[in-house]
């Protein structure tokens, strides 16, 4: 399956092996299980200042239509998700993309990497690779949950599988960001940049701590909410 370009876009077009899989595989990932899992971040992130945000994921389920990758509250436009529209997959959230920003195909079980990066009032979306545009935003907010919503617990939790999430305090190059991806790849977080924040998603099944690898360390330090074992939740790919 090749992926849409956008009309943007300098670079080639992935093209994703065999299955629609793309060959991302570092050790474990973390699963969500789309009834009430969440991660509490043990500090605030902010998108007031320029950010970039990198993470690997893979939707098993829309609750309803959504995948909340980052989310305190629904309500404010704090939170980031993918959502699955006519068969589209769409990014929508951090106070700017509305239902604007459609990304590609939306394909159940298979690894996607998305990155985000904010310099100055823009947001930039890439989706494996490819550049889906940029859209400026007047509304700022602070993130302390991924994997589900912090204040309407019951809504749209996430159905499907994490890993990696990175979060620089900097905007990152568009080459930089694309090294995340390293055409299917994958690659470390800190190759370029140290991030602040780093979940590689490789403790053992049973902790209930997920360790920040970042360079803002332990008190950046996820706190697991309701997952439970069986199923197990840290996966090998």
């Amino acid at each position: 399956m090749i992926i849409s370009p956008s009309a943007i876009s300098p670079y080639k077009i992935p093209t994703f092996q065999s299955g629609g899989e793309v060959p991302f595989s570092f050790g474990n990932a973390l699963q969500f299980d789309g009834v009430n899992d969440k991660v509490s971040i043990g500090q605030n992130l902010s998108n007031v200042g320029d950010v970039t945000l990198s993470v690997w994921f893979k939707v098993n389920a829309f609750k309803g239509t959504y995948f909340c990758i980052l989310g305190s509250d629904i309500s404010t436009g704090k939170y980031l998700m993918v959502r699955d529209l006519s068969g589209q997959l769409q990014c929508q959230g951090f106070g700017i993309f509305g239902n604007k920003q459609t990304l590609e195909p939306s394909t159940l079980g298979i690894w996607n990497h998305m990155g985000i990066i904010k310099s100055g009032a823009n947001f930039t979306v890439y989706m494996n690779g490819t550049n889906y545009g940029s859209a400026a935003s007047s509304t700022l907010s602070t993130i302390n949950l991924f994997g589900k919503y912090g204040i309407n617990n019951a809504l749209n939790p996430a159905n499907g599988v994490m890993d990696e999430l990175a979060w620089w305090e900097t905007a990152l190059t568009e080459a930089q960001i694309l090294n995340q991806w390293n055409g299917g790849n994958g690659n470390f977080a800190n190759i370029d940049v140290e991030p602040l924040l780093w979940y590689n998603c490789n403790e053992a099944d049973g902790s209930t701590t997920l360790v920040n690898s970042g360079s803002g360390g332990a008190s950046y330090n996820g706190t697991l909410n309701n997952f439970s074992t069986p199923p197990a939740y840290f996966i090998p790919h």
